[in-house]
């Protein structure tokens, strides 16, 4: 089986659900570990065997989040004063 990394973004109450899962998986079944891959795979076939309105509910409990760096206006902007004493501070190290 040929894999692809992919990185996804979740909300902290979300990740906790997750650890959760994990553990209720691993004491019901006979699966000595099992990996947020394994479970994000599981939780794919089972979309897919949803209806229709059944996947409207699941959207709908997972509204869009925002993700990523914020926009360049809200990032800091660094003096040309910084910048210097970033640069002095990483020569002195050498």
């Amino acid at each position: 089986m040929r894999c692809v990394k992919k990185s996804i973004s979740l909300p902290k109450e979300e990740e906790l659900l997750l650890s959760n899962l994990k553990e209720v998986i691993t004491q019901e079944g006979d699966l000595p570990l099992i990996t947020d891959s394994q479970v994000f795979r599981m939780g794919l076939q089972a979309l897919l065997s949803s209806t229709s309105d059944e996947l409207r509910t699941y959207l709908d409990k997972c509204p869009p989040m925002d993700y990523g760096r914020p926009p360049q206006t809200s990032r800091k902007t660094l003096t040309q004063k910084e910048i210097e004493q970033f640069f002095r501070k990483a020569r002195s190290r050498e």
